[in-house]
């Protein structure tokens, strides 16, 4: 999702106990839900205990609190982001990564799996568009780009079409 998307979650957005997240306040003001690996509601139940122990009273609705209990602005958000990268030596010259990244390495992640699994990867496109909330699979494509992984997978469906059993070396 959109970083200000999330800001934007409520807790009655976030069910763990179904494994799904519903984006409501969306950029095209639509809605649509997203469904969460058990890594990511493991992670989420943590941080849900831990905020509720430190602010059991808040001031919002919202699930992402700050520590006064209320909902975070997108550039406290960024900021803290930016700080833990570089804390945790993830940053990288001379922009560290961003919130945003993290749906470009969501779509190449999706998409090289498919082609790893065998996957009809054409009918698939319409839910890499759904999941970050575009409207069509062309406003995904900026989201897509040549990675070692993708490509790699992209080449073998397209040596194993051939009947090839390897990529040929050029």
């Amino acid at each position: 999702m959109r970083p200000g998307e999330a800001i934007r979650l409520d807790r009655a957005d976030v069910d763990l106990a179904r494994a799904v997240t519903t984006v409501t306040d969306t950029k095209r003001k639509t809605t649509r839900r997203l469904p969460l690996h058990p890594s990511t509601v493991a992670a989420l139940r943590d941080y849900e205990t831990r905020r509720d122990h430190l602010c059991p009273l808040p001031r919002d609705p919202a699930f992402l609190l700050t520590g006064a209990g209320a909902r975070p602005d997108l550039r406290t958000l960024q900021r803290t982001f930016t700080r833990l990268a570089r804390r945790h030596g993830i940053a990288r010259p001379p922009r560290g990564p961003g919130l945003k990244d993290f749906r470009h390495t969501l779509a190449v992640t999706i998409l090289t799996g498919w082609y790893q699994s065998g996957a009809d990867v054409t009918a698939s496109l319409p839910l890499l568009s759904a999941w970050p909330g575009h409207r069509t699979p062309a406003s995904s494509y900026w989201y897509i780009t040549a990675s070692p992984g993708l490509l790699a997978a992209v080449t073998e469906r397209m040596a194993a079409a051939r009947g090839n059993i390897s990529p040929e070396p050029s």
